[in-house]
């Protein structure tokens, strides 16, 4: 267990204001990033990656997310998350593909 956030409120529609941050984690399920300001802003700039190093799991009726590792993770490295993990919709920012010629 890495950090637990409690208090977690999931919407049908991204309520954060224009270049917030958002996770689809469903349908119509949403987790909007938190305002600065707050203790758990950092967490809003958790970057992609297709190996990530920690996975978010969400507790619904206790409105927790709970960030977890997913491999060991030594001090001083960045965390890494496969956004479309949540949800296929998620936009993902990793390295370009690249394709074999034909």
């Amino acid at each position: 267990m890495i950090h637990v956030f409690e208090g977690v409120a999931l919407t049908s529609q991204p309520t954060a204001a224009e270049g917030g941050y958002a996770l689809r984690i469903g349908q119509d399920a949403y987790w909007d990033g938190f305002p600065p300001g707050s203790p758990d802003f950092w967490s809003n700039f958790i970057d992609h990656s297709d190996n990530p190093n920690v996975v978010f799991v969400f507790d619904r009726e206790k409105k927790r997310a709970m960030l977890k590792s997913a491999k060991m993770i030594r001090k001083g490295q960045e965390l890494f998350l496969r956004y479309d993990y949540y949800h296929q919709a998620n936009p993902r920012f990793g390295p370009a593909v690249r394709h074999a010629p034909r």
